[in-house]
């Protein structure tokens, strides 16, 4: 049985990571009408992490770009993520679903620095991240 590494240090940094992956999302709703300033989002496109178009990003909808990116890059659909599956990690790192679910509405907190239930402006992530190498 593999042991599980269950870090703080790893949950963090992957909980901002997935949420700034919206490049990688395919977007498949019909297109909404454009917000005056979208939440981080390449120009001319609605930023699939804010769903409703209101340049600010809730709970909910932090909660199901997380769930959704975990499955994306969870190649083997095992429920854990492995060293080849998450950018930058180094070999022998693992990230259970259930240790990534527990440390969301901590990651969302943090980084909601205003208090006000929602992520917007400068609080959501714009990072880019590489997809892993073959």
């Amino acid at each position: 049985m593999r042991k599980l590494v269950r870090t703080t240090a790893l949950a963090t940094p992957l909980l901002i990571a997935l949420l700034a992956l919206p490049t990688l999302q395919a977007q498949t709703t019909a297109p909404q009408a454009q917000p005056t300033q979208p939440v981080a989002s390449e120009a001319g496109k609605q930023d699939p992490r804010d769903p409703d178009g209101d340049s600010r990003i809730s709970w909910d909808e932090y909660r199901g770009t997380m769930a959704a990116n975990f499955s994306r890059m969870d190649v083997n659909k095992n429920d854990v993520l492995e060293s080849a599956e998450i950018p930058g990690q180094p070999a022998g790192q693992q990230l259970a679903r259930a240790d990534f679910e527990g440390k969301m509405r901590e990651g969302f907190d943090r980084q909601d620095a205003n208090k006000d239930g929602y992520l917007a402006g400068a609080e959501v992530p714009t990072k880019k991240m590489t997809p892993p190498q073959k």
